[in-house]
């Protein structure tokens, strides 16, 4: 049994040091940003800061699939929103309890943390809550 009564803040890293990008970036600047980071998935949001989803390695390479080219005007062309897939990446809310993070983490390798008006707040990382449980367990 989990304790519910655990704090997310906690474990959550903040937007401000979470890697994220825009609806309206475009797909090179997303790949770009992956390729920075090195990362395989990253979260979404729109210009308010609303959660829209996760963008994946995969929602890049379906794009290249689809469009036949890596040409990098087409890439300037084309936008993230046009390649995430918004039902993927599933997010909780600051308040959530930790059953439900623990859920979605063994599912995704992060989850995206939003407060009550849908804004991201940042990220809980699976290691961050894998570390948390194996603190609690020794």
């Amino acid at each position: 049994m989990i304790d519910n009564n655990v704090n997310v803040v906690h474990l959550l890293t903040p937007k401000a040091v979470t890697a994220f990008l825009y609806d309206d970036d475009t797909v090179k600047e997303g790949l770009q940003t992956f390729r920075h980071y090195g990362y395989t998935s990253i979260p979404v949001v729109n210009k308010q800061g609303g959660y829209v989803g996760c963008v994946t390695e995969g929602d890049f390479l379906r794009f290249v699939m689809q469009k036949g080219t890596t040409d990098v005007q087409t890439m300037d062309k084309n936008y993230i929103r046009e390649i995430m897939r918004p039902d993927f990446g599933s997010s909780v809310l600051i308040h959530a309890p930790a059953e439900d993070i623990v859920r979605i983490a063994l599912r995704q390798n992060y989850v995206p943390v939003t407060d009550d008006r849908g804004y991201l707040c940042g990220i809980i990382t699976r290691k961050s809550v894998i570390e948390f449980l194996a603190s609690r367990a020794l």
